[in-house]
């Protein structure tokens, strides 16, 4: 809600609170879990699947890609603007 001042009830103006939403959106990226997730999907696809290329390295980038798009995805719908 806007005063007459154009400030919103918490304090901010308009630009403030869209870089304050933003900033909420992205944050899940910054998250110790996914950077990990992400290094881990990375390396496996760039180096262990070249050197040893079984069953196992596979697997390791199942489950990181599983930990990793469902946050990407999160962060791109909330840019956007689709609420949850």
């Amino acid at each position: 809600m806007v005063r007459n001042d154009g400030m919103n009830v918490d304090g901010m103006n308009d630009d403030a609170e869209s870089a304050h939403r933003r900033s909420a959106a992205i944050a899940p990226l910054v998250d110790i879990r996914f950077l990990l997730a992400l290094n881990t999907l990375i390396v496996n696809d760039q180096i262990l699947k070249a050197v040893y290329g079984n069953w196992l390295t596979g697997k390791l980038s199942d489950v990181a890609g599983l930990i990793v798009m469902p946050v990407v995805v999160g962060v791109l719908l909330d840019l956007m603007g689709v609420r949850r």
